[in-house]
């Protein structure tokens, strides 16, 4: 007997979708059917993309899962699986799952199965838990506060968002040496995150899984910082490239999963090139794994990088790998046993004053927004003299040759 999501409380226009796949729904719509068991994500909203709510949700083999849709409080109604439904209901919800039509239930799409699963197979009900995430609980993705007209406005959103890992920075005291080391090489501070928080190294795969899917699926900027610090710091592990080789390699399945969903003009859109922290860490990857299990033939074919390369070893030879790390992701040297001597700012706002774009800095958050997003936020929500330096700093994006700022990725 297939597994279903009963979706009740739908209006013609509403978002609605499971996993990485979304529909806007007809009146008809009740829910979805043929769904794989597992953990699976679910998101609704009211429409056009606002407000967009999730919930996780694991279904066994022939089982059904009701959700609702509250119009009124525009939410996810109830926590807890099938709160309303007694268990003679849900038998009949079974026996009309496998009736084709009797439930109106749209089908999971065939071939996206193997994609969710490519997407999402580290994670766990403990990953969830341990970024703040339960079965059956909605959640949002909301990075502002939400103020109700009816309640006193205390600063905290209408439902729980995920609490994302905090991954560190590279060592800025001690020894020259090791603080070089610890730029140029993430592996220790792997290792210690996986001591004291991930407790094992597919954890680490899950919480970039999550960051990637709660991005994809709700629009989380914060997601989306997350799912780059944390492909960023694995990608410059050097020491685990040839330590853990089994970990690098479920690492690149699940990269290549991520980016077949990335259309092929990804890293020449002007606004890819903002969020460009992925060509340096390609970069890395390609020129330290021993087996790249068709990473590199992947990149080329569907997004063009190092199109002049016959093959990985050619690439190397041509030192193209050098050449995608730009000046702005270059490691930090110590030198004279001063830790930070030479290290560049860190923080985007000092580039963008630099360049010329001050109040688009003065307006920019680099906790959860790089200079491309907080241009397009600005053009739509910010004072005038910061629209001016939004509409100035795209363009120079759109330009031939792009600004150097838009290269930068807070850390």
């Amino acid at each position: 007997m297939a597994s279903c999501v009963v979706i009740s409380g739908c209006s013609a226009g509403m978002e609605v979708g499971i996993d990485a796949y979304s529909w806007v729904v007809g009146p008809r719509f009740g829910g979805v059917r043929d769904v794989e068991p597992g953990l699976h994500l679910v998101v609704m909203s009211r429409g056009d993309g606002v407000g967009r709510q999730g919930v996780w949700i694991e279904l066994g083999a022939g089982e059904v899962v009701a959700k609702e849709w509250d119009a009124t409080a525009e939410g996810i109604a109830h926590e807890g699986a099938n709160p309303s439904l007694g268990e003679g209901s849900v038998l009949a919800m079974q026996r009309e799952a496998a009736t084709p039509g009797a439930l109106k239930l749209g089908g999971y799409p065939p071939d996206h199965a193997g994609v969710w699963r490519a997407l999402s197979r580290h994670v766990t009900r403990a990953s969830l838990r341990r970024c703040g995430l339960e079965l059956d609980a909605s959640f949002s993705c909301d990075e502002t506060p939400v103020d109700d007209e009816e309640e006193e406005f205390d600063g905290t959103c209408s439902r729980p968002s995920p609490t994302w890992t905090e991954f560190g920075s590279a060592s800025s005291t001690g020894e020259a040496a090791a603080v070089t080391r610890s730029h140029l090489d993430g592996s220790e501070r792997v290792r210690r995150l996986v001591r004291t928080t991930f407790g094992a190294p597919t954890e680490l795969l899950a919480e970039i899984e999550l960051a990637f899917v709660c991005f994809l699926a709700l629009g989380s900027l914060a997601a989306l910082k997350q799912w780059q610090k944390g492909l960023a710091l694995v990608a410059s592990c050097d020491d685990l490239m040839a330590a853990e080789s089994a970990f690098f390699q479920d690492l690149v399945d699940v990269l290549r999963a991520q980016l077949s969903l990335a259309p092929p003009n990804f890293f020449r859109d002007p606004i890819g090139r903002s969020e460009d922290f992925l060509r340096p860490a390609l970069a890395n990857l390609l020129e330290g794994l021993a087996d790249d299990r068709g990473l590199f033939d992947f990149v080329r074919d569907r997004f063009g990088l190092f199109a002049d390369a016959a093959d990985r070893d050619d690439a190397r030879r041509r030192r193209l790998f050098d050449a995608a790390r730009s000046a702005e992701d270059a490691p930090v040297v110590v030198v004279d046993g001063s830790p930070g001597a030479m290290q560049e700012d860190d923080d985007p706002r000092a580039v963008l004053r630099r360049l010329g774009f001050v109040d688009l800095a003065t307006e920019m958050d680099p906790e959860r927004e790089d200079p491309a997003m907080a241009a397009m936020r600005v053009l739509d929500e910010g004072p005038p003299s910061a629209r001016a330096d939004a509409f100035r700093y795209l363009e120079s994006l759109a330009g031939e040759g792009a600004s150097p700022a838009s290269n930068i990725i807070p850390q």
